[in-house]
Parts: structure tokens; C-alpha cells; sequence
């Protein structure tokens, strides 16, 4: 076959010439490396071809058009997008509203960023699990936030115990919005967590729910899946603060005629014992939609 590449020194005088040291059609040296030249199909010689790009990328697009149309990406999806992910024209894209609509499209332009879609399709919720939960401290909420949308919880509703912290988490809504996208685009999660702004104790046992399910480390331990596979939904978790509930707060409970759930092991920080109940009961319902689909067991 022929010459495809030309070594780094060919073409180039040596260093002890007086000559300019670099023949012309040789290729030029960049940041003290030679480019290397590569041939074409044909066997001429030719600049290497930039291969298109094929990364899919996910983005958050609030209301997603039909099939054909274009849409301006937000501000902030645009920059993460054409800036840090380095997308360009012709990338292929996935579309999420966090609504269950998932969209497949590609990039038009990057200024303004817009994108046209392909492809569109609504995805059911398959289980519905809420937490409800005392705000932990520092940035331990944050990572809650991200974890418990990438399980794919239903929604995110903090709690005002008595001795939780009121602090600065009736500020932080938009922030943890933030990363529930983020989670729900890392993640691929068709569903958007519904975040709540905190509210007193009281007012969460007075939402509406079919099962109401307290994980309480100071209560007798029982089998999760025993306990769990017998509710019904949607079913909501309730994580109390991580000083324990209070006398008045375990009596409002016990009048809401919910059920007690022992978590194993020591004691839980707040973010711990939510994402290990999220886990149970997610995988309980999962388990009890198998069985449903199954259907009964064939008669010996």
C-alpha cells in the first residue's frame, strides 16, 4: 500500500545546518509537536476527518414540543449544554420535562441554543413514593435531593419537627430544584420529583395518601417487605428528625393510624434511614407489580 503518514523528522533538516531546518511542503510543528498527516480513503493525503458526534445528551426542556418543531433551550441548559458538554449542530439529544414526556431531538443552533424534535413519547409513573422527612443539616439535604430523585421518589416534602431545624431551608427550594434536575438528567428518570416548601407536621399528615408509613428506629423491628407488600398506593414515608420524635408528635401519628417501620442496624442519620426506606418500599412495590402480572400460580 502507499505512504498514509509521514514520520515526525522526514522532510526536515538536521539541527546543525544553516538552512531554515523545515522544508516547505512539510507539516508545520505546533506546541513543539509534529502533526501527524493521515490519508484519505482514496490513498491521497489529507487532513484527518472530524467524526460526527454521537453522544447522547440529556436535557431539561419544561414543555417539549411536537414532533417536527424547534424549541430555545433555557439559559442554563444552554450553557451546560453548548458550553460545558461542548454540543454542536447535529448532536443527537434527549428531552426530558420531568413529566413522563421524553423526546428524542437534535441541536439546530447553539446561539441561540435550539433544538428540534424527532421523536416523542409519554412514559407512566410506575410506582409513587413520597418522603417526607426532616431537612438534614448542612449540605446533607442536597445529597438527598440527588439521590432520592435518581431512585425516582414521587416527591420531596420536608418536615418542621420540633426539633429539626427551620434555619435557612425554607430558602433552598430552588436550589434543590436545581439538583433534581440534574439527578433526573443524570439518572435518565423520566419523572421530576415534586419538591415541597417545608411545612409543620400536622399539615403533612393531612395530605392525602392510602398508606402512611413511619420508619422509626426506637420501634420493634419487623419484616419491610412483610409490612410493605400489604399497602396500598401511593404510599408516603415519613423520616422523623434525628434527635427522635417528640411525645405530642408520636401521638399525632399514632391518631393517623399509620404504619411503624423498624429500620435495622444502628442509629441513622436523617439522609441514611430515607434512602434505605426508599429502597424497601420501592423495591416492595416492584416486587408486588411482578406478582400482579404474573398473575396466580397454575394449579398442580
Amino acid at each position: 500500500g502507499g505512504v498514509v503518514g509521514r514520520s515526525v523528522g522526514e522532510g526536515m533538516s538536521t539541527r546543525g545546518r544553516a538552512g531554515k531546518g523545515r522544508r516547505k511542503d512539510s507539516a508545520p510543528r505546533r506546541g513543539g509537536r509534529s502533526r501527524r498527516i493521515a490519508g484519505t480513503a482514496d490513498g491521497s493525503v489529507g487532513a484527518t476527518p472530524v467524526p460526527a458526534d454521537s453522544r447522547l445528551r440529556r436535557v431539561y426542556l419544561e414543555r417539549i414540543p411536537a414532533p417536527g418543531e424547534v424549541a430555545q433551550l433555557e439559559d442554563a441548559e444552554a450553557r451546560h449544554l453548548c458550553g460545558a458538554l461542548r454540543a454542536r449542530p447535529g448532536a443527537p439529544l434527549e428531552l426530558l420535562d420531568g413529566c413522563g414526556r421524553v423526546a428524542r431531538a437534535e441541536l439546530e443552533e447553539t446561539v441561540p441554543a435550539t433544538v428540534r424534535v424527532l421523536e416523542v413519547r409519554s412514559l407512566p409513573r410506575p410506582i409513587e413514593v413520597h418522603l417526607a422527612l426532616a431537612v438534614a443539616r448542612g449540605e446533607r439535604f442536597d445529597w438527598l435531593v440527588e439521590k432520592a430523585t435518581e431512585l425516582g421518589v414521587a416527591s420531596i416534602e420536608p418536615v418542621v419537627f420540633a426539633r429539626s431545624l427551620e434555619g435557612r431551608s425554607a430558602r433552598r427550594g430552588d436550589r434543590w430544584r436545581r439538583l433534581a434536575i440534574a439527578a433526573m438528567k443524570q439518572s435518565g428518570q423520566a419523572w421530576l420529583p415534586r419538591i415541597d416548601a417545608p411545612r409543620r407536621l400536622d399539615a403533612v399528615l393531612d395530605l392525602p395518601c392510602a398508606s402512611l408509613v413511619v420508619c422509626d428506629l426506637g420501634a420493634a423491628e419487623a419484616s419491610a417487605a412483610s409490612i410493605l407488600a400489604q399497602l396500598a398506593d401511593p404510599l408516603r414515608l415519613l423520616i422523623g428528625p434525628e434527635g427522635g420524635f417528640e411525645a405530642a408528635e408520636r401521638e399525632q401519628v399514632r391518631r393517623r393510624g399509620c404504619h411503624v417501620l423498624g429500620l435495622p442496624g444502628a442509629t441513622l442519620r436523617i439522609e441514611t434511614a430515607a434512602l434505605a426506606a426508599v429502597v424497601l418500599a420501592l423495591d416492595s412495590r416492584r416486587a408486588a407489580q411482578r406478582a400482579i402480572a404474573s398473575g396466580p400460580p397454575e394449579a398442580q
